[in-house]
């Protein structure tokens, strides 16, 4: 005969108040609670020590309806870092692969290198203060960041993405 053995149970629980209680917030009753624009996007890497970018896909969306709808998607890669196989397939990919935008969206994949993602995607997202999204937003960032200074994040919040080191001129150091 079986013997039953008792076992603790552990449940998560989440509860709901019944009276609706007015909360004081930051948001200004004539704000909007989303951005009308997000920019969802992710990044691969290699698989080596320093996981550097090898390609990476977007969406930039509009809030319609309470919804997201996709205006434009594609995909970026490494600028200067893929092999020639490996930037044949990512351009048969971009050319075969039909997008799923809105009716008034882009009907082809884009296919940006880093560079120039950030230039006219990551820029417009910015200037549109568009929700940025990302499926591991800190890592996805720092792949597409191409230097970082102490002064310019504890200034700015963010690593620099623009390509342009100012303590670099050329190949050598300022002295």
């Amino acid at each position: 005969m079986i013997e039953a053995k008792l076992q603790d149970i552990y449940v998560r629980a989440h509860t709901v108040s019944l009276e609706k209680k007015k909360r004081e917030g930051s948001r200004q009753n004539n704000e909007p609670k989303w951005p009308n624009y997000a920019l969802v996007f992710d990044c691969e890497s290699r698989i080596t020590a320093d996981q550097t970018l090898t390609f990476g896909v977007w969406r930039f969306c509009e809030l319609r309806n309470g919804d997201y709808i996709p205006l434009e998607q594609g995909s970026f890669h490494d600028d200067n870092g893929l092999t020639a196989k490996e930037f044949t397939l990512l351009h048969k990919y971009a050319r075969a692969t039909k997008p799923d935008p809105a009716d008034d969206g882009c009907d082809r994949l884009r296919l940006y290198s880093r560079s120039m993602f950030i230039e006219e995607v990551f820029g417009m997202a910015i200037q549109a203060k568009a929700l940025i999204v990302g499926f591991n937003l800190p890592f996805d960032l720092s792949r597409i960041a191409v230097y970082w200074n102490a002064r310019t994040l504890l200034r700015t919040g963010r690593p620099s993405t623009s390509g342009r080191n100012p303590t670099r001129i050329g190949n050598k150091a300022k002295t």
